[in-house]
């Protein structure tokens, strides 16, 4: 009937606006990241990739997420963007069309580390004779 518009769909997952909003973050992000952005504390180049920005339901909060270039020490740059945070907050606040600024918050993201061990795990075993051989140890 004439309610049915009105019922919450309890789909599971980010909303469009969160993912949009993400995506606009990261891409504002990248850019400032990628015309070299000095480590406040060190004065050393901030290098890494952005992989993933969630935002939270109330569209307050942002986790950023990033993948270090190279040898960098992930706490270190961690702690570099921490320091980073209000002028990225006012890069982003020019730049977002929207009533507040996400809180950010940043991770190393260990996504990539994972799976590269589980494939190093995996070529492991086909190479010493399969699963089977697992199973023995």
């Amino acid at each position: 009937g004439r309610n049915m518009r009105k019922q919450k769909s309890y789909a599971p997952g980010p909303s469009q606006r969160q993912l949009r909003l993400g995506e606009r973050i990261k891409q504002v992000l990248g850019k400032a990241l990628s015309q070299g952005l000095l480590d406040p504390q060190s004065g050393e180049a901030v290098a890494l990739t952005l992989t993933e920005v969630q935002i939270s339901g109330d569209l307050r909060r942002a986790r950023v997420f990033f993948v270090p270039f190279g040898e960098q020490d992930a706490e270190r740059l961690r702690s570099a963007l921490d320091a980073l945070r209000p002028q990225l907050s006012r890069l982003l606040a020019k730049q977002l069309y929207s009533k507040f600024t996400p809180k950010m918050s940043f991770h190393a993201d260990t996504h990539f580390e994972r799976v590269q061990k589980l494939e190093a795990t995996l070529r492991g075993l086909t190479a010493s004779g399969g699963a089977a051989e697992a199973t023995k140890r």
